[in-house]
C-alpha cells in the first residue's frame, strides 16, 4: 500500500514472513506524542530517520484510530448499506471487502458479526472491529463505514458490542416473541393478555389502538379489540426487551452516536403489515430511534442459496414466484419510510432473484446483510488449490452438520450431494457456485463455519495466504455480482 502521511511520520502495511505489520517511519529527535502509543520494535534507523515495526494487534489498532480517524467505524444513519460480515480471524477477506468498497465508493458495514458468530468462532466484537480497522487502513477506505453487533439478545452482549467499538446494534427479541398468540382465540387470548401485559399497559393499548386508525397515506391500519390483545400478547415482552437493550446502549455510549435496529425475522410466521405498524409505533412512542427493522418476509431466506417462495407439496421442488414478495415489499418499504427507518434484509447473501426488485422498490432505503457467503468463496480457493484438503473439510463438516443446523431454517438434503472423491478441484468449485452449483453442498459449508474454522484454522490460513490474489479476485467478483444485481454499481 502507499504510505499515509500522519502525525509524526509515514504509516503503511508491509508483509514480512507471511504476517502483516504496520510500519511507521519517523524523524529522529521528535517528541513521540502519538508514536509512543504504538507497540513495536525499532528495526532500523540513522541519524535522521527511524522505522518502527508494529504488530496488527488491539493496542495498535486503537492507536491507529487516533492518528487516522477514518479507520474508526461510524454511525451511518439511514443511508443504504451493504453488510460485509467476515468470520475468519486471519482477516484476508476483510481486506478484499475494504478494497472493493474503496474502489466502488459504497457504504458498507465492514465489521459485522452476530453474537452467534462471535460464540462459534471464538472471537470478540473488539477483534472484529480491530480487523476492520486494519483492513480499512490497508485499503485506504476513507469513506464512512460501520460496525454491526448483530442479533444481540442480552445485556452482556450489548456491553461487549459497545466495549468492542461497534456503532450499529441489532437487537433480536425473538425469544420474547409469543408466537402462540397467532393461535389463541376467545377466553384463552383474554387470559393470556391479562397475564402478559400489565394492567396500565393494557389500558393504554386499548385507548391507543382499539377501533382507531393509523394512517400512512394512502394506507390506513385499524385494530380491532381482538387484534390489540393479540399484538400485546405477541410483542409486549419483546418490546420491553428491545427498550431495555436500547437504553443500555444509549447509557454506555454516552455522547457517542450509534444506530439501532430491531430484528423480528427469526419468527414462525411472516411479519404482517399491522404487526410492522404496531412495532414501529410502539417503539417510537417509547422513545426509541431506529434506523432499521428486519421483518420476516414472505417466502424463504435460507443460508447460502437463492430465495424461494414455497415448496411443491408433492415433489419438494422450490417454487420461485415473486408476486407475493413484491406486493409485501412495497408495503414494508412504504411503512418504513413513514417511520424513518430502512428495511433490513437478513440472511441476505446469494438472493439474486430478489435483488433487482429490492433495489428498485427500496432504492436507497435498505440494508442487506451478508456474512457466510465470503466463507464459501474462500472454500472455492481451497478446493481449487488443495482439493484433498477440501474433501477432508467436507467430510468433517458433514459429520457436524446435524448439530450445527439446529439454529437455522434449512431444507438441506444430504442425499443430493454427489460423491466428491473422484472430482477435480475445478469440478468441486463448480458445485460451490451460487445458483448453478449444488445448494445442499453450499449450505453444509455455509453453516458449519464454526467447527471448520476451529478444526482447520492453520491449514486454511496457510493456503489462503499462499493464494491471496486469487482469494481477493474470487471474493470481490462474487460481492460485485450482488452489488450489480442490487443496482448499486454498474459493473
Amino acid at each position: 500500500m502507499k504510505k499515509e502521511k500522519g502525525k509524526e511520520g509515514s504509516y503503511w502495511i508491509d508483509k514480512q514472513d507471511g504476517q502483516r505489520l504496520l510500519i511507521i517511519s519517523f524523524s529522529q529527535g521528535e517528541k513521540p506524542v502519538h508514536r509512543q502509543d504504538f507497540e513495536g520494535k525499532l528495526i532500523s534507523g540513522d541519524n535522521s530517520r527511524g522505522i518502527l515495526a508494529c504488530p496488527c494487534n488491539h493496542a495498535n489498532a486503537f492507536a491507529l484510530r487516533q492518528v487516522f480517524p477514518w479507520t474508526s467505524p461510524q454511525a451511518l444513519g439511514v443511508r443504504a448499506a451493504f453488510g460485509m460480515g467476515y468470520r475468519p480471524p486471519w482477516g484476508l477477506g476483510n481486506v478484499a471487502q475494504a478494497l472493493l468498497a474503496k474502489k466502488l465508493g459504497i457504504t458498507v458495514m465492514l465489521a459485522q458479526q452476530s453474537a452467534r458468530e462471535i460464540e462459534r468462532t471464538g472471537r470478540t466484537f473488539a477483534d472484529v472491529v480491530d480487523q476492520a480497522t486494519w483492513s480499512a487502513f490497508e485499503a485506504r477506505l476513507d469513506i464512512p463505514w460501520g460496525a454491526d453487533a448483530d442479533h444481540l439478545k442480552s445485556e452482556e452482549q450489548v456491553r461487549e458490542g459497545v466495549a468492542g467499538g461497534c456503532t450499529y446494534f441489532t437487537y433480536d427479541p425473538s425469544e420474547e416473541i409469543e408466537n402462540e398468540a397467532d393461535r389463541l382465540q376467545g377466553k384463552e387470548l383474554e387470559e393470556k393478555f391479562q397475564n402478559v401485559v400489565p394492567q396500565r399497559e393494557r389500558e393504554r393499548l386499548f385507548k391507543r389502538y382499539s377501533g382507531k386508525s393509523l394512517d400512512i397515506p394512502p394506507l390506513s391500519y385499524t385494530f380491532s379489540p381482538i387484534e390489540v390483545m393479540r399484538m400485546g400478547v405477541k410483542y409486549q415482552r419483546a418490546l420491553e426487551r428491545v427498550s431495555k437493550l436500547y437504553r443500555l446502549t444509549k447509557s454506555l455510549k454516552g455522547r457517542e452516536s450509534f444506530d439501532a435496529e430491531i430484528s423480528v425475522d427469526e419468527t414462525e410466521k411472516e411479519t404482517a403489515p399491522r404487526e410492522q405498524v404496531f412495532i414501529s409505533q410502539e417503539l417510537e412512542e417509547r422513545g426509541l430511534k431506529l434506523v432499521g427493522l428486519a421483518p420476516r418476509f414472505p417466502g424463504y431466506f435460507e443460508k447460502g442459496i437463492d430465495y424461494y417462495s414455497r415448496r411443491d407439496s408433492q415433489t419438494g421442488e422450490k417454487i420461485r414466484d415473486l408476486k407475493d414478495f413484491e406486493k409485501r415489499l412495497k408495503e414494508i418499504v412504504h411503512v418504513a419510510r413513514h417511520f424513518g427507518y430502512k428495511v433490513s434484509v437478513h440472511s441476505g447473501s446469494d438472493k439474486f432473484l430478489i435483488y433487482p426488485l429490492l433495489g428498485r422498490v427500496a432504492k436507497d432505503f435498505f440494508h442487506l446483510k451478508t456474512a457466510g457467503t465470503s466463507h464459501v468463496e474462500e472454500m472455492k480457493v481451497v478446493a481449487r488449490n488443495d482439493p484433498d484438503l477440501f474433501r477432508e473439510i467436507y467430510a468433517f463438516a458433514r459429520g457436524e452438520f446435524e448439530r450445527e443446523r439446529a439454529s437455522y431454517e434449512l431444507s438441506t438434503n444430504l442425499d443430493n450431494i454427489p460423491d466428491l472423491s473422484g472430482l477435480k478441484g475445478e469440478e468441486i468449485v463448480s458445485l460451490l457456485e451460487s445458483g448453478p452449483g449444488n445448494d445442499d453442498l453450499r449450505q453444509i459449508i455455509h453453516v458449519t463455519y464454526g467447527s471448520v474454522l476451529s478444526r482447520f484454522r492453520e491449514s486454511l490460513e496457510r493456503i489462503l495466504k499462499e493464494n491471496e490474489e486469487e482469494l481477493f479476485s474470487t471474493l470481490s467478483e462474487h460481492l460485485r455480482r450482488h452489488l450489480r444485481s442490487l443496482g448499486l454499481v454498474e459493473n
